[in-house]
């Protein structure tokens, strides 16, 4: 296998930013396009929410496989296998109707743009300077986040006619290939890397021991992500809400998450990660209790979502560092892995989950679902006390295992 060490290039950092946000685009517009064109045969919500899990059952598969693909064909190779994968899924869009024929591109969707996103996030890490890294994964996020918040605004070119929206990504697509084809091609070797995960692999049950509540967090940003921009399309249209106040009313949740995401960070590190996903939480949480109390006031609406969307919308990273937080960090690896399990597995639950108790329970079962997850987690913060150890103490408890 080659091997080569790749030095950092900012003209290639750029370029992942693009990349990054061209992925959330994709990932923003699909979900609530193609729930609303769902909606629209007059499927029913369980089954809406059962294709739109299949985006993330694609990227949960792809989990298997993409660090192999990583090793074998390096970086840019891996980044335009993703990418010609979403290429030709969003070719055929336009081409088939139907929920199985869509549920199906759903995945493979789901699989290019995980391997493509991961091989970019994992080759900014392998070469950026780690004094510079934290600024550096930040504006990534930033940039796929800024993305997804974009994406949903593609329910509006769906006036326009039925191509135009997938011509749109299309294009974009189109560009993020021939922009792949100019970077370098980037080689990594994880031999040692899977040897040492060998050494520790009978620690995963010691990092749920340690960890098992920070991992929550995680699992509720994928139900709600999901969730909301899966399941809030048919909320809406039964509500009686245009397409283009849907769009609006999903990109205020990501813009707020977006807004708070920088201060949140900072105020965590005074306050302590865990007082303030309490706090956060049991605000989030009764953010969504009141949903449905404002009906279809569009104002109201995008007040609560906006607001909600700013204190839930950093549940992931606050969740990772306080797991950071209370794990040894020669556990940090099994634990990051679990933290993506954990996000995959809520992203796929989410819609399914909330599509079905809108179905036999009334549209406002949804958010009182979401409300009571997240003011459940906080009820669990005080019954569950991190396994009460401290990094110290679990090196040396996993020392003598």
């Amino acid at each position: 296998m080659q091997t080569s060490v790749d030095k950092w290039s900012i003209t290639r950092f750029y370029t992942f930013l693009f990349l990054v946000t061209v992925f959330g685009i994709t990932q923003g517009f699909l979900i609530p396009v193609i729930s609303t064109m769902l909606e629209q045969m007059h499927l029913t919500p369980s089954v809406n929410g059962f294709s739109a899990a299949m985006l993330y059952v694609g990227m949960l598969f792809s989990m298997m496989f993409y660090s192999k693909l990583i090793s074998r064909w390096g970086y840019r190779n891996t980044i335009i296998v993703g990418i010609s994968i979403l290429l030709i899924s969003f070719v055929l869009f336009p081409f088939t109707y139907g929920i199985w024929w869509w549920s199906v591109l759903r995945f493979l969707v789901g699989i290019g743009n995980n391997i493509a996103l991961l091989s970019c996030q994992v080759w900014l890490i392998a070469t950026v300077d780690p004094a510079h890294k934290g600024k550096r994964l930040a504006q990534f996020g930033l940039m796929y986040g800024l993305g997804f918040g974009i994406g949903p605004l593609g329910l509006n070119l769906i006036s326009h006619g039925y191509l135009i929206p997938f011509i749109a990504l299309i294009i974009l697509l189109v560009v993020s290939l021939i922009v792949s084809f100019r970077l370098t091609k980037g080689y990594a070797n994880f031999a040692k890397t899977n040897d040492k995960q060998q050494e520790v692999s009978a620690s995963y049950k010691t990092v749920y021991k340690i960890s098992f509540l920070a991992m929550i967090p995680m699992l509720l940003y994928g139900i709600l992500e999901v969730a909301l921009s899966g399941n809030f399309p048919v909320y809406g249209l039964k509500l009686g809400l245009t397409k283009g106040e849907i769009s609006l009313l999903i990109t205020a949740f990501i813009w707020g998450s977006l807004v708070f995401q920088l201060p949140l960070g900072m105020l965590g590190d005074k306050i302590g990660r865990k007082n303030l996903l309490r706090i956060l939480c049991s605000l989030g949480g009764f953010g969504m209790l009141f949903v449905p109390l404002v009906g279809d006031s569009f104002l109201g609406l995008f007040i609560i979502l906006g607001l909600s969307g700013g204190f839930v919308g950093s549940l992931f990273s606050l969740g990772l560092a306080f797991m950071d937080d209370i794990l040894p960090a020669h556990l940090l690896p099994k634990g990051s892995a679990l933290c993506s399990m954990h996000y995959s597995v809520g992203s796929i639950i989410g819609p399914y989950l909330g599509g079905t108790l809108m179905q036999y329970m009334g549209i406002s079962s949804l958010f009182y679902f979401l409300g009571l997850a997240l003011i459940g987690f906080v009820a669990l913060t005080f019954v569950f006390r991190s396994y009460g150890i401290t990094k110290k103490e679990a090196i040396i408890e996993t020392t003598f295992q």
